[in-house]
C-alpha cells in the first residue's frame, strides 16, 4: 500500500474512534460537564495508598502467638489518616493459647504516624476475653484513655451474669465499667443458666 491508502485509513480509523467517544460522551452527558474539577472536589475522593485483600497475620514475642490479625480486605487512605477493614479479627493469645478475640462486619484504624490511636467496628461486634463475652453492634476503642465504648444496645455474658443495656462505657485501666440505660440483668446459679 502506498501512502496516500496508509493516511486514508488512519484518519478512517481515527474518526471511527472519534465517533465511539463521541457517542459514549452523548450517553454520559457532556463532556464540560465530565471534566468540571468541581464534580470531583464535591465527591471528595480520599486518595488510596494501599488496598490489601484477605490477609493473615501474626504477632509473636519471643517464639510465642501474642496476636493473629485478619480481614477481608483493608484499604490506607492518606487524607483521613484511617485504615478500613472489612471483616476484621483479631485473635488474643496468651502462653501460646487463645485468649480472647473482636470481630465485626467493618472496622476503622485511626493512626497517629504508625501508632493505632482508635479503632472504630461495626455490624455484628463480638469481643471475648477469657469467660467475657461482649455482643453489640458497634465498639470503638480510645488507646490514649483506654476506654471500651459501646453507643446503643449491648449484651454482656460472664460465667453467671448476663448484663443488656444501651451506652456502655468500660475503663480498661479501672476495670469498670458503666452501662447508661435500659439496664437488665439475670443472675443464675449455673453457668450459662437463665434465673
Amino acid at each position: 500500500m502506498n501512502r496516500r491508502v496508509w493516511r486514508i485509513v488512519l484518519g478512517l480509523t481515527l474518526f471511527a474512534a472519534f465517533a465511539m467517544v463521541a457517542l459514549n460522551l452523548g450517553r454520559r452527558g457532556s463532556l464540560e460537564s465530565m471534566l468540571d474539577p468541581s464534580r470531583f472536589a464535591m465527591e471528595n475522593l480520599p486518595e488510596l495508598l494501599q488496598r490489601i485483600r484477605n490477609f493473615d497475620r501474626v504477632i509473636t514475642r519471643e517464639g510465642h502467638k501474642v496476636l493473629e490479625v485478619s480481614a477481608k480486605e483493608a484499604s490506607y487512605f492518606k487524607n483521613d489518616r484511617a485504615v478500613q477493614v472489612v471483616g476484621p479479627k483479631v485473635i488474643f493469645y496468651e502462653k501460646g493459647e487463645a485468649s480472647g478475640q473482636v470481630s465485626a462486619e467493618r472496622g476503622k484504624l485511626y493512626l497517629d504516624g504508625t501508632e493505632v490511636r482508635t479503632v472504630e467496628v461495626l455490624g455484628t461486634v463480638l469481643f471475648e476475653l477469657g469467660r467475657l463475652r461482649l455482643t453489640a453492634d458497634n465498639l470503638s476503642y480510645d488507646r490514649t484513655a483506654n476506654r471500651i465504648m459501646v453507643k446503643g444496645s449491648a449484651r454482656i455474658e460472664a460465667a453467671e451474669l448476663t448484663l443488656s443495656g444501651t451506652d456502655l462505657n468500660i475503663d480498661m485501666i479501672g476495670r469498670s465499667g458503666v452501662m447508661n440505660g435500659n439496664v437488665h440483668m439475670v443472675v443464675s446459679a449455673t453457668p450459662g443458666g437463665a434465673g
